[in-house]
């Protein structure tokens, strides 16, 4: 037995150790003889390739949310780009035109929020102190329209 580079290692299965054993050279010599046995063999090896490539490649679906945003991104740019003439001077200027208004949305937003809390916190403590006024026994809250 020569050693050195044997081309057909180059095809072989990464996880394979060289060596064919007599079960193997049997379901060989039988596939070479029985061609219906071809496309299961075929079949399963083409399964069995999918899974330990699945297994090699690992997915992060927050990884690939955030290329897809991205991606998104980059089309909207792009469909920016065409709509103004292609002009990305106008592209930026419609950007910081969306977000400056995205922005003060989230801030009218906000302090809306917090002035609701902020209510409610009040409607609460005057509760605590009905109660407190009426020997400790709570009203129940009154809804707001």
């Amino acid at each position: 037995m020569a050693t050195g580079y044997d081309p057909k290692d180059a095809r072989r299965d990464r996880n394979h150790d060289g060596h064919v054993d007599a079960a193997d050279r049997t379901s060989h010599e039988r596939v070479a003889h029985e061609p219906g046995l071809t496309k299961e063999v075929r079949k399963d090896a083409y399964e069995r390739g999918r899974a330990d490539e699945r297994a090699r490649h690992k997915r992060s679906p927050l990884l690939t949310l955030l290329i897809a945003l991205a991606a998104v991104f980059g089309l909207a740019v792009i469909g920016l780009y065409i709509y103004n003439g292609g002009s990305f001077t106008e592209t930026g200027r419609d950007l910081d035109q969306v977000t400056n208004r995205a922005q003060q949305e989230a801030a009218e937003v906000s302090r809306e929020v917090a002035d609701e809390a902020g209510e409610g916190l009040q409607d609460a403590g005057r509760q605590m102190e009905q109660a407190g006024e009426g020997g400790g026994q709570a009203r129940p809250a009154q809804q707001r329209p």
